[in-house]
């Protein structure tokens, strides 16, 4: 809490509108937070596929997997994309944020050209393509097994 004030962790509760302004407000503090946080998740992870190691396919879900430096753990990067006007609209619904601090989000990520080309496969996510045919066809491309 010395780099963030001490109401983002308050009670024993993380408010999470509250670390996202101070993120996506100062990307230095997003870069030192995030040099504290992400190796703890790296290594969480690390567990988690050890603990699953039984199965034949695991599956990580994130939005900064790229910007993490999490692509060295993963074999197969699949992005879901959607058009930023449709993602501004779900957004807004989904957390009631405000337009300016999720385009401030949207900035701070790799461009959605750029996560294009370190993807494996995109899902286009625009209501109008049927998402399970997409899925679909990228198990069989990979074979994955349940």
């Amino acid at each position: 809490t010395t780099l963030l004030s001490e109401e983002v962790y308050k009670n024993g509760e993380l408010n999470k509108p509250l670390l996202a302004s101070y993120l996506f407000e100062n990307p230095d503090k997003t870069k030192t937070i995030n040099s504290i946080i992400h190796p703890h998740v790296r290594e969480d992870f690390q567990k988690w596929v050890t603990k699953h190691s039984g199965y034949p396919t695991l599956a990580i879900e994130s939005a900064i997997l790229m910007e993490s430096g999490f692509t060295q753990e993963v074999d197969v990067i699949l992005l879901v994309y959607a058009p930023e006007k449709l993602r501004l609209e779900r957004v807004i619904k989904r957390d009631s944020s405000s337009r300016e601090l999720i385009i401030k989000r949207i900035r701070s990520q790799i461009c959605d050209e750029e996560k294009m080309k370190l993807a494996d496969y995109v899902i286009i996510n625009d209501d109008e393509m049927p998402l399970i045919l997409q899925v679909e066809s990228i198990l069989t491309k990979e074979k994955v097994v349940f």
